[in-house]
């Protein structure tokens, strides 16, 4: 990132050099590889069939709830695991 330090002034790296501060996320990038080697051990064809299974599942409860309306298709075979929706009440039960 820095060429040069002096007392009075400072000179930075070339482009893209003068970006790269810091140390990279290690643990991060092992992390990374540790969920790629979990998830390949399973076979990616069982974890998508899991992810199909859950998916209608939330599906199906967020539909039975009153004012909340589910953005994008109800077809788990259609969607990933991430469901968007909007709520017309708020209520905070406690």
């Amino acid at each position: 990132m820095i060429k040069e330090v002096h007392e009075s002034s400072t000179v930075f790296s070339d482009l893209p050099h003068k970006f790269e501060a810091g140390t990279p996320h290690i643990a991060g990038a092992i992390g990374l590889g540790a969920a790629v080697d979990y998830l390949s051990s399973l076979g990616m064809a069982a974890v998508r069939q899991h992810e199909k299974e859950i998916t209608s599942y939330a599906l199906e409860v967020l539909s039975s709830v009153k004012d909340v309306t589910i953005v994008g298709s109800k077809n788990p075979d259609a969607r990933a695991g991430v469901i968007a929706f909007t709520s017309a009440a708020y209520i905070l039960m406690m």
